[in-house]
């Protein structure tokens, strides 16, 4: 039930949205109701350095 979990899952988000350079925090429900939201953010990809140049299984000629 409610209350019997280790509380890890935030600590193991952060760890990995700060591997890749993301955030992560908690705020209130914006319609005021009882609870919490979880809002994270992430970089933009570079897509020369992501390998997202377009090249992406393209034989060489």
């Amino acid at each position: 039930g409610f209350g019997n979990h280790s509380g890890l899952g935030l600590a193991i988000a952060r760890t990995i949205l700060e591997g890749h350079h993301g955030t992560i925090h908690v705020e209130s429900r914006p319609d005021g109701k009882s609870g919490a939201r979880f809002v994270f953010t992430l970089p933009l990809a570079d897509r020369e350095m992501s390998g997202l140049s377009g090249d992406r299984g393209r034989a060489a000629s």
